[in-house]
């Protein structure tokens, strides 16, 4: 059976929380959904992984209608209604990639190099354990450690407090120094929690329904709520949970007034 997956992995992980949770997919109609399940199928297939592509060959709207048995004009129509919710990406040349699969096959690769080279690394520091003194290896845990409590102790509750579902806080912990260590800066961590929370504003959701502090941290997925419109009240310099509330009380109170009035 011939292998197309670059990391040779016959299947993929699919996290079900994060597509019921998905604010740019549930935007879409049913139609547009089951469009963005069949891409998703083969740009898990493709030569490069995350890639609208067969066989290293950029797929158009032809190609992709015959693909799934739909008329062109429909697929395209589709199309424009996922991209409009950006559910999807393009590259340079146009070429249509999820943004998601596109890390994780990065992330592989880089994992698969450092894999490579841990051989030596790990015999190493097996050695210089046994010698009984405080090794190279001890001084980067301690290194690691002092960086997550400043990071715990000046940033992280700060985001913590603004994020709307608190569950799993130890491994949101892990996900934000994470983050933090990949370049992130905790201003970034907040203007991307702002844009989520927007969208949740926007769209209704359910706080069962949100991402996982560390789902929305990890592999760099914050990212993609860094250029999310934020909607804020005239004047206010308050973050997005602020204003909301403001507004809700203010059109309570403009409720109760027209009652009065009748």
């Amino acid at each position: 059976m011939r292998e197309l997956r670059e990391d040779r992995r016959p299947a993929d992980l699919w996290f079900w929380a994060d597509w019921f949770a998905s604010i740019d997919v549930r935007s879409c109609s049913l139609a547009a959904q089951g469009l963005w399940m069949n891409m998703l199928g083969i740009m898990s297939k493709a030569d490069r992984k995350g890639f609208l592509s067969i066989n290293g060959k950029p797929m158009d709207s032809k190609e992709l209608a015959k693909f799934v048995g739909e008329f062109k004009d429909k697929v395209e129509e589709l199309l424009v209604e996922l991209e409009y919710y950006k559910v999807f990406s393009r590259d340079a040349d146009g070429t249509i990639y999820n943004r998601r699969m596109e890390r994780e096959s990065g992330l592989s690769r880089k994992r698969a190099e450092a894999g490579r080279l841990g051989g030596l690394k790990q015999t190493s520091s097996k050695h210089q354990a046994n010698s009984g003194s405080k090794t190279e290896a001890t001084l980067e845990s301690d290194n690691e450690y002092n960086s997550y409590s400043s990071i715990k102790e000046d940033n992280f509750l700060t985001w913590w407090e603004r994020y709307p579902r608190k569950v799993a806080k130890k491994d949101a912990v892990k996900a934000y120094v994470a983050a933090v260590k990949a370049g992130a800066t905790p201003e970034d961590l907040l203007r991307a929690l702002d844009g989520y929370l927007a969208e949740l504003k926007k769209n209704g959701t359910e706080e069962r329904f949100c991402k996982f502090p560390a789902t929305f941290l990890r592999e760099d997925r914050w990212r993609d709520y860094l250029d999310r419109p934020v909607v804020r009240e005239v004047g206010s310099s308050g973050n997005v949970a602020e204003g909301v509330a403001r507004a809700t009380e203010r059109n309570r109170k403009n409720f109760e007034c027209l009652k009065d009035d009748k």
